[in-house]
């Protein structure tokens, strides 16, 4: 309905190797907060906690965070191609497979500069990732070019390229 807004945070914690220790999302629904030590996870929701398996080299996708979806993007081996699985946990907290599969390579012009760009499908259970005839696009240096002007040039900049400093956060309003 018109007027209204929603805003939504998202805050990612890393140790000193990249890697998340602790996720929060601070949503109207609430406040989702994910631990991890080692290969467990602790999922509190509305009070309510669970845990869950974080599986090795497991990467982060978050709805409102397209900027995590270069994770992926960054190791995938082109030489090998075809489609490729990873694990992935998806904010607030749920272990899943996910796959990723490079399309082709477009060229663009965008605000006058010449860009190549690498389409991929990033599949989600039960959800491919892609436009319509458009899949989600990559510059040649991983970061993802599908969304990005709703990220903060932080997040785009380090959280993109797996620079991550000691907190990675992003808010999101929609109108």
């Amino acid at each position: 309905m018109a007027g209204q807004s929603v805003t939504i945070t998202t805050s990612i914690v890393v140790d000193k190797d990249g890697f998340w220790t602790t996720m929060s999302t601070n949503a109207p629904t609430g406040v989702a907060t994910s631990v991890r030590e080692g290969v467990t996870a602790r999922r509190t929701l509305k009070e309510k906690t669970e845990t869950f398996e974080v599986k090795p080299g497991a990467r982060v996708f978050d709805n409102y965070g397209p900027a995590l979806m270069s994770q992926p993007v960054r190791l995938y081996d082109r030489a090998k191609g075809g489609k490729q699985s990873f694990p992935l946990v998806v904010l607030p907290g749920a272990a899943v497979d996910a796959s990723l599969e490079f399309k082709d390579k477009v060229e663009r012009t965008v605000a006058g500069k010449d860009l190549t760009l690498y389409r991929y499908t990033y599949g989600l259970p039960g959800v491919d990732v892609s436009s319509g005839r458009t899949p989600m696009a990559a510059s040649s240096s991983g970061t993802s070019r599908r969304s990005m002007p709703l990220m903060s040039a932080m997040v785009t900049k380090r959280c993109a390229r797996n620079q991550w400093p000691t907190r990675c956060s992003h808010s999101r309003s929609t109108s």
